[in-house]
């Protein structure tokens, strides 16, 4: 599939643990002149928990931005397994110059399972010819 967006790509990975993991970077932004797009979040539970956070994507902000969040129910009939998330070619906008983090299991013995997310970077800011952005 073609690149929508003239923007380098990247995808993180994790593994959703029964555990409590509160914010947690999985893509730290270049410059304060960037910014990072979320174009897609998956899950799958293996097990799972009720009224738990299953998976939250935020911005690093001290007052964080929630891009996504999913709360699981009780393993039963109807209960989603998995989703699949596209939030369009041009994506939903962390704050510029902030990165993005997760959390899950909130409450600690939470769901267990795996998540992915994929999205892109771009420059948004000018920034001085001899930088390294």
């Amino acid at each position: 599939m073609p690149n929508a967006t003239p923007y380098s790509k990247w995808s993180a990975d994790g593994v959703i643990t029964a555990a409590d993991v509160t914010t947690t970077v999985f893509k730290t932004v270049r410059s304060a002149n960037h910014q990072i797009f979320i174009t897609r979040i998956s899950w799958t539970v293996t097990t799972h928990a009720n009224a738990k956070v299953l998976i939250t994507v935020q911005s690093s902000n001290a007052t964080p931005v929630v891009v996504y969040s999913h709360t699981d129910l009780s393993a039963a009939a109807g209960v989603l397994d998995s989703a699949d998330v596209p939030l369009g070619e041009l994506g939903i906008p962390i704050v510029k110059g902030e990165s993005a983090h997760w959390l899950w299991s909130t409450g600690g013995s939470g769901a267990v399972g795996r998540v992915h997310v994929e999205g892109y970077e771009r420059l948004i800011g000018p920034v001085v010819m001899a930088s390294t952005n």
